[in-house]
């Protein structure tokens, strides 16, 4: 199991550097993550026996879909790529862990933002990278799961 989280972490690491220069996320960035993180999901099919919860692994595309549709309904104000990156997070992991992993993020987003804003260094319209954050989340998930 060992892949999927060298995959996922080392992706997140590139999308986090790329996310904070540019603020901004290749297509080739993301095509490597999804195909990648598809030929590993594959991977652990066959291991498995082929025996696979379809309804399960379409369920986990769930958290990246809602931030889709918040990005596009929000007119950008969340980024689209930020959805499509924790829809590929989804396709290695169940539901509860995406969410999971997700939630992580968005909290350290929060913790980050606060202080900013109270600060008066932001104000709600500034833009910050998620994927940093989604990444620092990703690592406290594995932490978790360790010791859980």
């Amino acid at each position: 199991m060992a892949i999927r989280e060298i995959w996922i972490f080392s992706m997140l690491m590139v999308g986090s550097i790329s996310d904070i220069k540019t603020k901004r996320l290749s297509s080739v960035y993301m095509s490597i993550f999804a195909l990648g993180s598809v030929i590993i999901s594959i991977y652990f099919m066959q291991i498995s026996g082929g025996k696979t919860d379809w309804f399960e692994r379409g369920m986990a595309l769930m958290p990246g879909l809602a931030v889709i549709l918040i990005s596009v309904l929000g007119k950008g104000a969340i980024g689209f790529a930020d959805g499509i990156v924790i829809c590929v997070i989804g396709v290695l992991y169940s539901l509860s862990e995406c969410a999971a992993i997700s939630m992580y993020g968005i909290l350290l987003a929060a913790l980050f933002s606060v202080p900013l804003i109270a600060l008066r260094k932001a104000d709600r319209h500034t833009a910050l990278p998620f994927i940093p954050f989604l990444g620092a989340g990703y690592i406290i998930f594995i932490i978790m799961r360790f010791f859980a």
